[in-house]
């Protein structure tokens, strides 16, 4: 039995069409969040990984 370290590497670039369907929604989210309507929460500054840590 082996055991090997986790590489983790650094994500692809997302596709054009993602981009375009995407950063609209996030703008929108921004601009009601300076309003006041919401509250954004993003996952980095939250200490949440969707991978977990294995020493």
């Amino acid at each position: 039995m082996r055991w090997k370290r986790v590489r983790r590497g650094v994500g692809k670039t997302p596709d054009e069409w993602k981009l375009e369907v995407k950063l609209p929604i996030l703008e929108e989210l921004k601009k009601q969040e300076k309003r006041g309507e919401i509250e954004i929460g993003y996952l980095d500054e939250m200490g949440w990984d969707s991978k977990p840590c294995i020493p």
